[in-house]
């Protein structure tokens, strides 16, 4: 009875937390990583384009770099130029990928122009990677 109890207790505070506050929260004891509104609709326009199937965000690394930490962070190009990840640098690795590819880039990511993704939707995309980078 008691686990039951426990249960119902944790179940109703998962539901008003979301999404976001418990994936990220799972897995390690980092705190749950405290997404900005701007942030949170970001995070639904990378769950709609499916993101997530190359882009972590709790730091582990798939075909494509994680998104935790990797706003402010510096990064090596191919050709060895060196660049701190900005809105800039996000904005054209989605829109034209090949532009600036980094030096450890397998696959390669699909463009993202402005028919596929608004500018509104880019925003709040940034806004999410900035968020898993606080």
């Amino acid at each position: 009875m008691r686990s039951k109890s426990r249960r119902l207790i944790v179940s109703s505070l998962v539901i008003p937390l979301g999404l976001s506050t418990v994936a990220a929260a799972c897995g390690d004891d980092a705190p749950p990583v405290k997404l900005s509104a701007q942030g949170r609709e970001g995070e639904l326009v990378a769950k709609e384009l499916s993101c997530a199937g190359c882009h972590s965000a709790d730091g582990d690394e798939l075909a494509g770099p994680t998104w935790k930490g990797l706003y402010g962070s510096t990064i090596t190009l191919k050709g060895g130029k060196k660049i701190t990840v900005d809105d800039e640098y996000i904005e054209r690795a989605i829109r034209d990928p090949n532009a600036e590819r980094r030096e450890d880039a397998g696959n390669a990511m699909p463009m993202f122009d402005e028919d596929r993704l608004s500018a509104d939707q880019l925003a709040d995309l940034i806004a999410y990677i900035k968020d898993l980078s606080a």
